[in-house]
């Protein structure tokens, strides 16, 4: 796994511990490019550096990511801090209710579907049938 601002690849020793020379490493979305064997070695890896006291500043959409690595968790809204969470608040949840500006069950008004006489120009028949189940999405 090469990161893309070096040409020396993780996988060799002395890169791996080079890294521990520094203080502060920071990753903008790390794993954007990475298959999920590498994200795995590369998480990983964070969690040796956190361990041998290198602090990382870690920039993802991927929210699973912070969960699992996060110390601490900062949302920004609009390019400005939003709010921030301790290690045992980092939850999918509560990070998304800081980026959106209110709690995920919020986000989306609950009602009983079109009203009786309204005119769409088209219909909700069949349409299960005609596009292939795909499996959920985990974050």
């Amino acid at each position: 796994m090469c990161f893309r601002s070096h040409s020396i690849c993780a996988e060799q020793p002395i890169f791996a511990n080079n890294l521990r020379l520094y203080s502060v490493i920071i990753m903008d979305e790390p794993t954007s490019s990475l298959t999920l064997s590498e994200t795995d070695r590369l998480l990983a890896t964070i969690k040796e550096l956190r361990a041998s006291g290198v602090s990382v500043i870690y920039i993802s959409h991927r929210l699973g990511e912070i969960e699992q690595i996060g110390d601490r968790a900062v949302a920004l809204r609009d390019g400005r801090n939003a709010g921030e969470l301790a290690r045992t608040d980092i939850k999918h949840e509560k990070m998304v209710a800081l980026m959106v500006g209110r709690k995920l069950e919020d986000l989306f008004v609950k009602g009983k579907g079109p009203q009786e006489g309204a005119n769409f120009p088209w219909t909700g028949r069949g349409l299960a049938h005609a596009l292939p189940a795909s499996p959920p999405h985990q974050l």
